[in-house]
């Protein structure tokens, strides 16, 4: 995916022609939110620099949920912070890294063997 059609997806999705020129910005945390996430330093992208194939859900979803935060929005925010979440996590599963925030926690519920 382009920089350009991540840009046309996110207005796309959020019904927002109007926020062109945040639109960068979006872009710009979601790339931040992905760096901390996984511990990389990944360029952000641009006109120059496509969206890593195998992070194109997660630069949606982080910069969606930007969009929405700016745009007070916090309903559809938090949204697309569980579902950069549930992606953020399957990715680190199929790549062998522990990426899950909640791996430190203990189930709620213990099974015990029969």
């Amino acid at each position: 995916m382009t920089y350009d059609q991540l840009i046309t997806r996110l207005a796309d999705i959020s019904h927002r022609n109007d926020l062109g020129a945040q639109m960068a910005n979006f872009v710009a945390d979601a790339n931040g939110t992905i760096n901390r996430r996984f511990g990389v330093n990944l360029v952000a992208p641009s006109h120059t620099v496509d969206v890593p194939v195998a992070a194109e859900q997660l630069y949606l979803f982080a910069a969606l949920e930007s969009l929405y935060q700016y745009t007070a929005n916090l309903d559809s925010a938090e949204y697309y912070r569980g579902q950069f979440a549930d992606h953020a996590n399957r990715q680190g599963m199929l790549s062998g890294l522990d990426t899950d925030e909640f791996a430190g926690i203990p189930p709620a519920v213990e099974v015990y063997p029969e």
